[in-house]
Protein backbone atom coordinates (compact mmCIF):
# COMPACT_ATOMS: atom_id res chain seq x y z
CA UNK A 1 0.00 0.00 0.00
CA UNK A 2 1.40 3.40 -0.61
CA UNK A 3 -0.56 6.63 0.71
CA UNK A 4 1.30 10.09 -0.16
CA UNK A 5 1.72 12.88 2.21
CA UNK A 6 2.35 16.27 1.46
CA UNK A 7 3.43 17.14 5.13
CA UNK A 8 2.32 15.81 8.37
CA UNK A 9 -1.18 14.88 8.05
CA UNK A 10 -3.71 12.54 9.45
CA UNK A 11 -6.42 11.24 7.37
CA UNK A 12 -9.48 9.60 8.83
CA UNK A 13 -12.45 7.63 6.81
CA UNK A 14 -15.36 5.47 8.40
CA UNK A 15 -12.64 2.63 9.00
CA UNK A 16 -9.08 3.55 7.95
CA UNK A 17 -7.16 5.68 9.94
CA UNK A 18 -3.65 6.96 8.53
CA UNK A 19 -1.36 8.45 10.94
CA UNK A 20 1.84 10.17 8.55
CA UNK A 21 4.74 11.76 9.23
CA UNK A 22 6.82 13.60 6.63
CA UNK A 23 10.11 13.54 8.82
CA UNK A 24 9.92 10.10 8.98
CA UNK A 25 8.97 9.40 5.68
CA UNK A 26 6.61 6.79 7.23
CA UNK A 27 2.90 5.98 7.88
CA UNK A 28 0.43 3.79 10.61
CA UNK A 29 -2.60 2.72 9.07
CA UNK A 30 -5.31 1.07 11.31
CA UNK A 31 -8.41 -0.06 10.45
CA UNK A 32 -11.48 0.96 12.64
CA UNK A 33 -11.58 -3.10 14.59
CA UNK A 34 -11.13 -4.39 17.19
CA UNK A 35 -8.93 -7.67 16.46
CA UNK A 36 -8.00 -10.53 19.23
CA UNK A 37 -5.02 -11.79 19.69
CA UNK A 38 -4.33 -15.00 17.89
CA UNK A 39 -0.71 -16.43 18.80
CA UNK A 40 0.90 -15.05 21.85
CA UNK A 41 4.58 -16.11 21.85
CA UNK A 42 6.77 -15.79 25.15
CA UNK A 43 10.06 -16.25 25.20
CA UNK A 44 11.74 -18.18 28.22
CA UNK A 45 15.65 -18.59 28.99
CA UNK A 46 15.19 -21.23 31.58
CA UNK A 47 15.59 -19.01 34.45
CA UNK A 48 13.04 -18.62 37.13
CA UNK A 49 13.21 -14.56 36.01
CA UNK A 50 11.74 -15.08 32.39
CA UNK A 51 9.50 -17.58 34.13
CA UNK A 52 7.70 -14.35 35.84
CA UNK A 53 6.00 -14.04 32.01
CA UNK A 54 4.04 -16.59 31.89
CA UNK A 55 1.01 -15.76 34.21
CA UNK A 56 0.20 -12.33 32.45
CA UNK A 57 0.55 -14.39 29.03
CA UNK A 58 -1.35 -17.22 30.23
CA UNK A 59 -3.62 -14.66 31.40
CA UNK A 60 -4.19 -12.87 27.93
CA UNK A 61 -4.36 -16.39 26.25
CA UNK A 62 -7.73 -16.98 28.22
CA UNK A 63 -9.15 -13.23 27.57
CA UNK A 64 -8.64 -13.76 23.73
CA UNK A 65 -8.79 -17.25 23.33
CA UNK A 66 -5.27 -17.04 21.54
CA UNK A 67 -2.74 -19.99 21.06
CA UNK A 68 0.32 -19.92 23.85
CA UNK A 69 3.50 -20.40 22.20
CA UNK A 70 6.93 -21.28 24.11
CA UNK A 71 9.83 -20.44 22.34
CA UNK A 72 13.62 -21.02 24.06
CA UNK A 73 16.22 -20.46 21.75
CA UNK A 74 18.96 -23.64 22.00
CA UNK A 75 22.54 -22.88 21.56
CA UNK A 76 25.46 -24.82 22.66
CA UNK A 77 29.37 -23.01 23.31
CA UNK A 78 32.06 -25.03 21.78
CA UNK A 79 36.10 -24.47 20.92
CA UNK A 80 36.99 -23.72 17.72
CA UNK A 81 38.23 -27.31 15.85
CA UNK A 82 35.70 -29.21 18.43
CA UNK A 83 32.69 -31.66 17.20
CA UNK A 84 30.07 -29.45 17.94
CA UNK A 85 27.37 -31.91 17.22
CA UNK A 86 26.96 -33.41 20.35
CA UNK A 87 26.67 -30.22 22.21
CA UNK A 88 23.75 -28.97 19.77
CA UNK A 89 22.24 -32.06 20.09
CA UNK A 90 22.05 -31.85 24.10
CA UNK A 91 20.83 -27.97 24.04
CA UNK A 92 18.02 -28.77 22.07
CA UNK A 93 17.21 -32.28 23.81
CA UNK A 94 17.68 -29.45 27.67
CA UNK A 95 15.77 -26.78 25.80
CA UNK A 96 12.95 -29.11 24.92
CA UNK A 97 12.35 -31.12 28.25
CA UNK A 98 12.43 -27.84 29.93
CA UNK A 99 9.59 -26.49 27.55
CA UNK A 100 7.33 -29.58 28.10
CA UNK A 101 7.85 -29.18 32.41
CA UNK A 102 6.69 -25.77 31.68
CA UNK A 103 3.58 -27.03 29.07
CA UNK A 104 2.67 -29.48 31.85
CA UNK A 105 2.69 -27.10 34.65
CA UNK A 106 0.51 -24.81 32.68
CA UNK A 107 -2.04 -27.20 32.46
CA UNK A 108 -4.27 -26.06 29.53
CA UNK A 109 -5.41 -27.90 26.27
CA UNK A 110 -2.81 -28.81 23.98
CA UNK A 111 -4.38 -27.27 20.90
CA UNK A 112 -3.58 -24.24 22.43
CA UNK A 113 -0.25 -24.56 23.18
CA UNK A 114 3.11 -24.84 20.98
CA UNK A 115 6.57 -25.19 22.20
CA UNK A 116 9.54 -24.02 19.30
CA UNK A 117 13.24 -24.81 20.44
CA UNK A 118 15.06 -23.01 17.38
CA UNK A 119 18.50 -23.46 17.15
CA UNK A 120 20.77 -20.29 17.12
CA UNK A 121 21.43 -16.77 18.39
CA UNK A 122 18.54 -16.00 21.09
CA UNK A 123 17.46 -12.52 19.94
CA UNK A 124 17.47 -13.73 15.91
CA UNK A 125 15.31 -16.79 17.33
CA UNK A 126 12.53 -14.89 18.97
CA UNK A 127 12.29 -12.68 16.08
CA UNK A 128 11.83 -16.00 13.51
CA UNK A 129 9.60 -17.24 15.68
CA UNK A 130 7.66 -14.52 15.94
CA UNK A 131 7.58 -14.57 12.24
CA UNK A 132 6.94 -17.83 11.61
CA UNK A 133 4.22 -18.46 14.16
CA UNK A 134 2.55 -15.15 13.10
CA UNK A 135 2.74 -13.92 16.79
CA UNK A 136 0.16 -11.01 17.67
CA UNK A 137 2.83 -10.49 20.89
CA UNK A 138 5.46 -11.04 22.53
CA UNK A 139 5.55 -11.45 26.35
CA UNK A 140 9.05 -11.43 28.31
CA UNK A 141 10.64 -10.42 31.20
CA UNK A 142 14.13 -8.56 31.34
CA UNK A 143 15.91 -7.58 34.41
CA UNK A 144 15.46 -3.68 35.48
CA UNK A 145 19.24 -2.09 36.18
CA UNK A 146 22.66 -3.13 35.12
CA UNK A 147 25.69 -3.16 38.00
CA UNK A 148 25.79 0.45 38.03
CA UNK A 149 21.98 1.03 38.47
CA UNK A 150 21.45 2.58 35.12
CA UNK A 151 18.28 1.45 33.95
CA UNK A 152 18.47 -0.76 30.97
CA UNK A 153 15.68 -2.74 28.95
CA UNK A 154 18.45 -5.76 28.63
CA UNK A 155 19.77 -7.03 25.55
CA UNK A 156 17.79 -9.83 24.50
CA UNK A 157 14.69 -7.50 24.92
CA UNK A 158 15.93 -4.57 23.61
CA UNK A 159 16.92 -6.49 20.46
CA UNK A 160 13.67 -7.95 20.32
CA UNK A 161 12.02 -4.67 21.07
CA UNK A 162 13.65 -2.80 18.47
CA UNK A 163 13.28 -5.44 15.41
CA UNK A 164 9.97 -7.17 16.00
CA UNK A 165 6.67 -6.18 13.95
CA UNK A 166 4.74 -6.93 16.89
CA UNK A 167 4.22 -5.14 20.33
CA UNK A 168 6.51 -6.78 23.09
CA UNK A 169 4.54 -7.18 26.73
CA UNK A 170 7.57 -7.14 29.18
CA UNK A 171 8.13 -7.55 32.76
CA UNK A 172 9.88 -6.03 34.87
CA UNK A 173 11.34 -7.34 37.96
CA UNK A 174 9.51 -4.90 40.46
CA UNK A 175 6.56 -5.03 38.87
CA UNK A 176 2.90 -7.38 39.38
CA UNK A 177 3.63 -10.42 36.69
CA UNK A 178 -0.24 -10.79 36.73
CA UNK A 179 -3.25 -9.83 34.17
CA UNK A 180 -6.52 -9.23 36.39
CA UNK A 181 -9.42 -11.13 35.16
CA UNK A 182 -11.80 -7.93 34.51
CA UNK A 183 -11.68 -5.29 31.45
CA UNK A 184 -8.30 -4.14 31.66
CA UNK A 185 -7.18 -0.15 32.34
CA UNK A 186 -4.03 0.50 30.46
CA UNK A 187 -2.52 3.84 30.35
CA UNK A 188 -0.88 5.09 27.21
CA UNK A 189 2.01 7.53 27.44
CA UNK A 190 1.97 9.94 24.21
CA UNK A 191 3.74 12.86 23.25
CA UNK A 192 1.36 14.13 20.69
CA UNK A 193 3.14 12.36 17.73
CA UNK A 194 2.15 10.24 15.31
CA UNK A 195 5.25 7.75 16.11
CA UNK A 196 4.44 7.55 19.64
CA UNK A 197 0.25 6.58 18.50
CA UNK A 198 1.62 3.70 17.22
CA UNK A 199 1.03 1.54 20.28
CA UNK A 200 -2.56 3.01 20.24
CA UNK A 201 -4.34 0.53 17.53
CA UNK A 202 -2.09 -2.60 19.87
CA UNK A 203 -3.81 -0.85 23.36
CA UNK A 204 -7.28 -0.99 21.84
CA UNK A 205 -6.61 -4.93 20.62
CA UNK A 206 -5.21 -5.88 23.74
CA UNK A 207 -8.37 -4.35 25.86
CA UNK A 208 -10.83 -5.47 23.88
CA UNK A 209 -13.26 -4.15 26.06
CA UNK A 210 -12.21 -1.75 29.00
CA UNK A 211 -10.53 1.55 29.64
CA UNK A 212 -7.61 3.87 27.46
CA UNK A 213 -5.92 6.91 29.63
CA UNK A 214 -3.79 8.90 26.69
CA UNK A 215 -1.52 10.72 28.89
CA UNK A 216 0.40 13.46 27.70
CA UNK A 217 3.47 14.01 29.89
CA UNK A 218 6.00 16.51 29.51
CA UNK A 219 9.20 17.80 30.60
CA UNK A 220 8.25 21.78 30.94
CA UNK A 221 10.95 24.23 29.82
CA UNK A 222 13.56 26.03 32.73
CA UNK A 223 11.62 29.36 31.82
CA UNK A 224 8.11 27.67 32.61
CA UNK A 225 9.58 26.03 36.48
CA UNK A 226 8.29 28.19 39.09
CA UNK A 227 10.25 26.73 42.22
CA UNK A 228 8.64 23.54 42.66
CA UNK A 229 5.20 23.79 40.62
CA UNK A 230 5.81 23.61 36.89
CA UNK A 231 3.44 25.34 34.37
CA UNK A 232 1.78 25.60 31.06
CA UNK A 233 0.72 28.48 29.28
CA UNK A 234 -3.33 28.75 28.45
CA UNK A 235 -2.66 28.26 24.57
CA UNK A 236 -0.16 25.33 24.99
CA UNK A 237 -2.56 23.97 27.54
CA UNK A 238 -5.21 23.86 24.87
CA UNK A 239 -2.96 22.68 22.15
CA UNK A 240 -2.47 19.79 24.61
CA UNK A 241 -6.14 18.84 24.77
CA UNK A 242 -6.63 19.63 21.32
CA UNK A 243 -3.91 17.08 20.18
CA UNK A 244 -5.26 14.26 23.05
CA UNK A 245 -8.77 14.66 21.56
CA UNK A 246 -8.20 14.05 18.11
CA UNK A 247 -6.31 11.45 18.90
CA UNK A 248 -8.66 10.07 20.74
CA UNK A 249 -11.23 10.59 18.05
CA UNK A 250 -9.16 8.95 15.74
CA UNK A 251 -9.09 5.48 18.22
CA UNK A 252 -12.22 5.23 19.40
CA UNK A 253 -14.31 2.36 19.35
CA UNK A 254 -17.71 1.17 20.76
CA UNK A 255 -16.14 -1.38 23.51
CA UNK A 256 -13.66 0.75 25.01
CA UNK A 257 -13.66 4.23 26.75
CA UNK A 258 -11.14 6.25 26.21
CA UNK A 259 -10.09 9.38 28.19
CA UNK A 260 -6.92 11.77 28.46
CA UNK A 261 -5.12 13.62 30.92
CA UNK A 262 -2.51 15.86 30.94
CA UNK A 263 0.93 16.32 33.23
CA UNK A 264 4.19 17.73 33.91
CA UNK A 265 7.11 16.83 34.94
CA UNK A 266 9.85 14.06 34.84
CA UNK A 267 7.98 11.93 32.13
CA UNK A 268 9.09 8.23 33.75
CA UNK A 269 7.77 9.74 37.37
CA UNK A 270 4.56 11.08 36.21
CA UNK A 271 3.72 8.53 34.06
CA UNK A 272 4.71 5.86 37.02
CA UNK A 273 2.56 7.68 39.41
CA UNK A 274 -0.43 8.15 37.16
CA UNK A 275 -0.56 4.70 36.35
CA UNK A 276 -0.70 3.98 40.34
CA UNK A 277 -3.39 6.88 40.90
CA UNK A 278 -5.83 5.31 38.46
CA UNK A 279 -4.73 1.36 39.07
CA UNK A 280 -3.93 0.98 35.38
CA UNK A 281 -2.83 -2.63 34.96
CA UNK A 282 -0.52 -1.67 31.64
CA UNK A 283 1.74 0.93 30.85
CA UNK A 284 1.96 1.17 26.88
CA UNK A 285 4.69 3.61 25.23
CA UNK A 286 5.90 4.01 21.89
CA UNK A 287 9.65 3.80 21.78
CA UNK A 288 10.43 6.68 19.64
CA UNK A 289 8.30 9.95 19.83
CA UNK A 290 9.15 13.28 19.56
CA UNK A 291 12.67 14.69 19.71
CA UNK A 292 12.51 19.12 20.56
CA UNK A 293 11.44 20.95 23.42
CA UNK A 294 9.28 20.45 24.56
CA UNK A 295 10.33 16.58 23.75
CA UNK A 296 9.26 13.45 25.15
CA UNK A 297 12.30 11.05 24.01
CA UNK A 298 10.11 7.81 24.33
CA UNK A 299 13.10 5.40 24.32
CA UNK A 300 15.00 6.83 27.36
CA UNK A 301 11.60 6.90 29.27
CA UNK A 302 10.48 3.01 28.10
CA UNK A 303 14.36 2.45 29.49
CA UNK A 304 13.39 4.84 32.72
CA UNK A 305 10.22 2.75 33.10
CA UNK A 306 11.54 -0.60 33.47
CA UNK A 307 13.40 -0.03 36.72
CA UNK A 308 10.32 1.82 38.77
CA UNK A 309 7.26 0.92 36.88
CA UNK A 310 5.11 -1.70 39.08
CA UNK A 311 2.99 -2.68 35.88
CA UNK A 312 3.76 -4.59 32.79
CA UNK A 313 4.96 -2.48 30.05
CA UNK A 314 3.50 -2.64 26.43
CA UNK A 315 6.31 -1.79 24.10
CA UNK A 316 5.81 -0.45 20.60
CA UNK A 317 8.48 -0.16 18.10
CA UNK A 318 7.32 2.01 14.86
CA UNK A 319 9.74 -0.35 12.30
CA UNK A 320 7.76 0.35 9.70
CA UNK A 321 6.73 -3.20 8.57
CA UNK A 322 3.33 -4.31 7.74
CA UNK A 323 1.61 -6.91 10.38
CA UNK A 324 -1.40 -8.40 11.30
CA UNK A 325 -4.08 -7.38 13.23
CA UNK A 326 -5.53 -4.56 11.44
CA UNK A 327 -2.95 -2.21 11.75
CA UNK A 328 -0.15 -1.59 9.05
CA UNK A 329 3.05 0.17 9.32
CA UNK A 330 4.53 0.79 6.36
CA UNK A 331 6.50 3.44 3.93
CA UNK A 332 5.07 6.45 2.68
CA UNK A 333 6.26 8.78 -0.35
CA UNK A 334 6.63 12.25 0.03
Amino acid sequence: KTVTFTGNVTVVTDDLVVLGESTGNSYVAWRREVTRLTNILVALDGSELAERALPPALALAQKHHSQLVLVRAAEAHTLPGTDQSEPQISAVNEAEAYLSTMATRLNIPSDRLQTAVPYGETTSSILLEIQLRKADLVVMSTHGRNGIGRAVLGSIAAGVINAATVPVLVIPPQATNSIPNRPLHVLVATDGSDRAAAVVPDVVNLVQEGRITLLRALSPSPARVMGSVQTTTQSEDGALEHDLEHLRANFEVDSVVIDIQTAQGEPAMVIRAKAEELGADVIAISTHGRTGAPRLIMGSVAEALMSSATVPLLIRHPNFQEHKGGHEIGRAHV
